[in-house]
Parts: C-alpha cells; sequence; structure tokens
C-alpha cells in the first residue's frame, strides 16, 4: 500500500490512531503512546481511519433533494416537518430538487 503522508490511520489490532508522516526520508506510520511519539513496526497492520466514500445512486440524491423540500415547504407554509415519514413525491419547489441533485452528482 502506497502511504501518501498526511493520511489518518488506525491499527487493525486496538483502534489507536496514526498518521504517516515522513521520518528519515520515508513515509511512516507514527502514533502517540503515553503521550510520547512512536514509529509504528512495519509488521504492524494499519489500515485507513477514513473509509473511501462511495458516490451516491441516484435514488438516494433524490431522496436527499426532497427531504430537503419538504423542510423548505414545512417552513414556508408553516407547517409541521413530519421529518419520519418519507417525502412525497411532488416537489414544492421543483428547482430546488433539481440544483440538489446535480450539486450531489458533481460532489461524488
Amino acid at each position: 500500500m502506497k502511504l501518501a503522508n498526511g493520511t489518518k490511520m488506525r491499527r487493525s489490532s486496538d483502534g489507536v490512531a496514526g498518521t504517516v508522516e515522513m521520518v528519515f526520508g520515508e513515509s511512516r506510520i507514527c502514533y502517540l503512546e503515553f503521550g510520547e511519539s512512536k514509529i509504528a513496526p512495519r509488521s504492524e497492520r494499519w489500515e485507513p481511519a477514513d473509509p473511501p466514500e462511495w458516490p451516491l445512486r441516484d435514488e438516494e440524491k433524490l431522496d436527499v433533494a426532497l427531504a430537503a423540500d419538504a423542510m423548505l415547504r414545512s417552513i414556508v407554509m408553516h407547517q409541521p416537518n413530519r421529518y419520519w415519514e418519507p417525502p412525497s413525491g411532488t416537489a414544492f419547489d421543483p428547482g430546488l430538487v433539481q440544483c440538489i441533485v446535480v450539486y450531489l452528482g458533481r460532489r461524488t
């Protein structure tokens, strides 16, 4: 695995957090133990702390957009927001829904 400086890592055995740093000209995983900086041995197993983000499916993008649209409807119409109910299929502000779907498509 290629290590990039600044990458947050987590030790597989006990979940200790570490960071990839440049040590003596090579990238190594460093972590704190009792307030002292340690360099992890190469034999220890480490994994990235943050898993890669997967792009949202089209249905998920539409769900997010309709939920935001339902919130806007409740604010404008002075109605209670029934967030526990699935959003209705009709949009209060179609432009908002379209903007959110396009934004989420470009973001991921």
